[in-house]
């Protein structure tokens, strides 16, 4: 059996990590890849200092058709429910790997997430709250934030 080679290729990053959460924080990231892929894997870890993966994560996807959340295309979104669990900077390694067609392609970011033990809650503006609202509606509220903060 010969090895099949992976084309790298850059993720589009439609929710990226806070740059700051607080402890126990669950957050959300959201990838898209225009298209319908076939995701291979969906994988986040956190990398600590020495290289171990003390914690990893599997996200989720859906096939979209054209004219979900406003899009003319197709698309696959990739998304992670996190938790921010220990204090300090944390490492977080996102892994996707998929095949389009006969061919396989695959990305890999790492953002840094600084954990704190007080910090305001995780930002989402209104286009970010509709798209997670979309995605996992049993989740989000899709009452745009700025509804609520002049509600409350």
């Amino acid at each position: 059996m010969s090895d099949v080679p992976v084309t790298e290729f850059p993720i589009t990053w439609r929710i990226r990590p806070p740059i700051e959460v607080e402890k126990g924080t669950l957050f959300t990231v959201v990838a898209q890849i225009n298209g319908r892929v076939e995701p291979l894997i969906i994988e986040a870890f956190i990398v600590s200092p020495s290289g171990e993966v003390p914690e990893r994560f599997h996200g989720t996807y859906v096939h979209t058709g054209p004219g979900f959340n406003n899009d003319g295309m197709e698309s696959t979104y990739m998304w992670f429910n996190l938790i921010a669990r220990q204090k300090g900077i944390q490492k977080y390694r996102f892994r996707f790997s998929w095949r389009f067609d006969r061919h396989l392609y695959g990305g890999m970011d790492t953002f840094d997430v600084r954990v704190r033990r007080r910090c305001p809650p995780p930002w989402y503006c209104t286009d970010d709250q509709d798209l997670l609202a979309l995605l996992e509606p049993e989740m989000y509220d899709p009452t745009p934030i700025e509804l609520m903060i002049e509600n409350a």
